[in-house]
């Protein structure tokens, strides 16, 4: 028999109406997403029961509890496929500009949910994943590295066929973002000495709602306090940062990706430092690694993260 390889197998997503239910999917539908790794699954509490049945010292019968639908992904970052996950991640974007085109994310009170499909064409084994959604998404860019994107995805149900739900997907361009086109700023200015700066969005999802009537599914996801905070690793070349922790002043931190008209902005519109010890290492170069928290206050932005992203895709909706 054939065995799978991982080389064969797709990942479809198409945004649902109603939380956890495949909508109805023509080719076409849906989008073929590239990734670098996925690890999303089912797995189902088994219980083991305390009863004594007829003098036997001998476990009975277990029972079977909660099924959870979730696992890793890691995808490309990337100037087109990113704006899906986005729209997962924060809800439809505000679109601007007649080409290139302006998208704004900004996070919202509700989440879309989405179904995914995994496809292993080689051995015709398809799992299809309804109720998807982004609890963590995690953003590091490093110098000298290929530029990824991990989510840890929260989802409802699991169904296995042997046919996929779309022959014909869409399938974009992959254009990648590279380390050299990153730029951070502190408070407007850039920052010349980071070698790695990190984003965590968590959308802090409630994963714990089951009814008896589910069939061990959950029914629900419900959206808790958003909390977004990184980190940097700065070359220690004076005492800037370390004062900035120091004094605890409200900031700003601005993370922009470009690629000629292609353009990432991720932006803190308010944050601060806690204290951080510098990393000193022998004889070698010493760091600073800052730690940020964003928060919203009163900016005027209205939100701890505004991500905006420019593309030749006219829509995300």
């Amino acid at each position: 028999m054939p065995q799978a390889r991982g080389f064969f197998e797709k990942l479809n997503l198409v945004f649902e109406s109603t939380y956890g239910t495949t909508p109805t999917i023509n080719d076409g539908d849906m989008v073929s997403l590239p990734f670098n790794s996925i690890g999303i699954g089912s797995s189902e509490n088994m219980i083991d029961p305390e009863t004594i049945n007829h003098a036997q010292r001998f476990e009975t019968e277990p029972s079977f509890g909660n099924i959870s639908v979730e696992g890793p992904v890691s995808v490309p970052f990337d100037v087109t496929n990113m704006g899906y996950w986005f729209k997962l991640m924060f809800g439809a974007p505000t679109t601007t500009g007649a080409g290139p085109y302006e998208h704004e994310f900004t996070p919202s009170n509700t989440n879309p949910s989405a179904t995914l499909e995994s496809g292993f064409s080689d051995i015709n084994s398809y799992h299809l994943f309804d109720g998807i959604k982004v609890n963590r998404m995690s953003f590091n860019f490093a110098v000298d590295t290929e530029l990824t994107v991990d989510m840890d995805l929260l989802g409802s149900s699991e169904t296995v066929g042997v046919s996929t739900q779309d022959n014909t997907p869409v399938e974009e361009v992959l254009t990648r973002f590279q380390a050299k086109d990153i730029v951070m700023k502190e408070g407007g200015v850039t920052v010349a000495v980071a070698t790695e700066v990190s984003i965590e969005v968590d959308n802090g999802l409630a994963d714990d709602v089951y009814a008896l009537s589910s069939n061990g599914f959950r029914v629900d996801l419900p959206e808790q306090k958003m909390m977004v905070s990184g980190s940097a690793k700065l070359i220690f070349e004076d005492q800037t940062y370390y004062n900035q922790a120091i004094s605890g002043d409200e900031t700003s931190i601005e993370i922009t990706a470009t690629r000629g008209t292609n353009i990432v902005t991720f932006l803190l519109p308010e944050v601060r430092f806690p204290r951080t010890p510098l990393e000193r290492s022998g004889h070698g170069p010493v760091y600073h690694t800052i730690n940020f928290k964003a928060y919203f206050q009163d900016s005027s932005e209205g939100y701890p993260i505004v991500v905006t992203l420019t593309n030749d895709k006219a829509s995300y909706a």
